[in-house]
């Protein structure tokens, strides 16, 4: 009897606040945090030797956007923790989700697709210096899908040269 009487006067009552605190912090503590795992996925993608840099010189790397600029202003995890609030042990487990996942390389790829302009932008200003044949035949595979279907050394051609000569020498 005392145990029903207990449940009818819990019936509108609301959780304590201690019961609600312990869920914030729970949440708080989720390793699976959407928006903070993706831009700590991204910042661990980033090239450590660009954290820390002045925005300048990420402008002069071709990095423009803000939140990546934003994210290049952490240098540690440490760092990373306090300003997005995630505990330590939170990023251990992205950590291992990111390796056992091998989303590092995924996202690796996803910005360097992006800075593809100025990847071909600087190659293109260097052949145009230097006129070498490998930027230019890199161009033109990039440009037109131009693919090489003899990939021959001089030595080689010489020699296929000579051996057609000697056939035409023949006839």
């Amino acid at each position: 009897m005392a145990t029903k009487k207990l449940k009818d006067n819990n019936k509108g009552k609301k959780k304590s606040t201690k019961t609600k605190g312990r869920k914030r912090e729970k949440l708080k503590q989720d390793p699976y945090k959407g928006k903070e795992f993706e831009a700590y996925l991204l910042w661990k993608s980033l090239p450590v030797m660009w954290r820390g840099l002045a925005e300048e010189e990420l402008i002069k790397l071709g990095i423009g956007d803000d939140d990546v600029v934003e994210l290049l202003e952490i240098k540690t995890q440490k760092e990373f923790g306090k300003k997005f609030k995630v505990s330590v042990k939170a990023m251990w487990e992205w950590n291992e989700r990111i390796r056992s996942e091998d989303a590092l390389v995924d996202e690796t790829k996803k910005w360097a697709r992006q800075m593809m302009g100025n990847i071909i932008g600087a190659v293109y200003k260097k052949q145009q210096i230097e006129g070498d044949a490998p930027r230019s035949k890199f161009l033109a595979e990039f440009a037109e899908s131009f693919k090489t279907t003899i990939d021959m050394r001089s030595d080689d051609i010489k020699e296929q040269t000579e051996v057609l000569r000697k056939l035409a020498e023949r006839k």
